[in-house]
């Protein structure tokens, strides 16, 4: 029986949200660091998956992956304390 290991995608733990691989429908890894909301991991991953030219030039290799992660959240957050 061949291992399948998924595409790059949202998933969740006690921790937060972050970007990692399934493999055969159970965690494999975690190419980011956690974040608090969903909704933030899910544009990052968006961003990841739509345009080339947003600086993720290897979504296999976890510090592109990471910092841009971390980056994107942390402009987020930002943006939502700010309108408070």
């Amino acid at each position: 029986m061949s291992k399948q290991i998924s595409e790059l995608k949202v998933m969740k733990s006690n921790a937060g949200y972050y970007l990692g691989h399934t493999l055969d429908g159970m965690p494999f890894d975690r190419m980011s660091s956690y974040c608090p909301k969903k909704e933030w991991a899910e544009k990052v991953l968006l961003a990841i998956n739509s345009d080339k030219d947003v600086g993720v030039s290897d979504k296999t290799d976890r510090d592109i992956v990471n910092g841009f992660f971390e980056h994107i959240c942390t402009q987020l957050y930002l943006a939502e304390k700010a309108n408070k």
